[in-house]
């Protein structure tokens, strides 16, 4: 049979077309040997040392009719043991070894765990509109969140969304970002580098003090689980947070006036009200105000 790529004009020949499959096949059973090698390595503070093949690949699938096309055409590559395939929400997606939150590893635990800090990469496409509705779209990035934050503590992620509504769910800070135009569409693939959870409050902490002690309203606005429209606790609770603020700003713009009317002036640096000369040296404003 004569494949398509022969077909093309200025394409190779039948003959060219045969020698580059026989290279690819010698490199591809190199490739394979190597991936399937056990390596000894250490762990990150070089404590213990972990059995692990050189190469781990594993991929999740919601639906079951895409899981069933990828299951078949990594066996047909030859790769079935090489990539190791899944089927279910991502939610439930175990990447081995226990929590990564947990304060004691065994050996036994890191070498069951997939996710090898600073040399692990994620890859994903969430849905992010065009053929599911809102509810399942909004779900599916839930679900992700809570995948990355549990399993892929010290991975690099790579999300391709084409809504940067859908990436605020996520409650993360993105690295880096490229366009990628296809089918008419505009996307970015998204860069995001994934703390352990301590690491992640630390980073929260400081950046609420360099931001103006911001972060009580952070760590409500993260601990809302559901997604949906309904935003009156987070709004009511936003309110109380700055209704100090806000109330107290024309109160004192009032008190100011009514003081300026009796004669009174109003100290900027101090923030007082001061009597004016040749009053008595009294007055019913006296004492700061704020």
């Amino acid at each position: 049979e004569v494949p398509p790529i022969v077909r093309w004009k200025d394409g190779p020949t039948m003959q060219q077309w045969k020698t580059l499959l026989q290279d690819a096949a010698k490199r591809a059973k190199a490739g394979i040997l190597w991936a399937s090698s056990i390596n000894q390595s250490d762990d990150e503070d070089e404590s213990t040392t972990v059995q692990r093949t050189n190469l781990i690949i594993v991929a999740n699938e919601r639906h079951p009719n895409a899981f069933s096309l990828a299951q078949s055409s990594v066996n047909m590559a030859g790769l079935g043991s090489i990539i190791k395939l899944s089927q279910g929400d991502c939610i439930d997606f175990d990447l081995g070894g226990g929590s990564q939150d947990d304060e004691e590893e065994t050996t036994t635990s890191l070498s069951q765990r997939v996710v090898i800090p600073g040399r692990t990469i994620v890859g994903t496409n969430p849905p992010w509109g065009k053929r599911l509705d809102d509810m399942d779209v909004e779900d599916s990035w839930a679900s992700l969140k809570t995948f990355l934050q549990r399993e892929c503590n010290d991975a690099e992620a790579w999300i391709l969304s084409g809504n940067k509504l859908l990436t605020r769910i996520l409650r993360m800070k993105k690295t880096r970002s490229f366009v990628v135009k296809t089918a008419g569409e505009d996307l970015r693939w998204i860069q995001y580098h994934i703390f352990p959870k301590k690491k992640r409050e630390d980073n929260e902490r400081e950046e609420g003090v360099v931001n103006g002690g911001r972060f009580e309203e952070k760590r409500i606005r993260g601990e809302r689980n559901d997604y949906s429209d309904d935003n009156t606790d987070f709004d009511s609770n936003k309110r109380r947070m700055r209704g100090g603020a806000n109330r107290s700003e024309p109160q004192q713009g009032q008190q100011k006036r009514r003081m300026r009317a009796g004669g009174n002036q109003v100290s900027k640096r101090k923030r007082q009200i001061v009597p004016e000369k040749g009053r008595g040296g009294s007055s019913s404003g006296g004492g700061p105000w704020y």
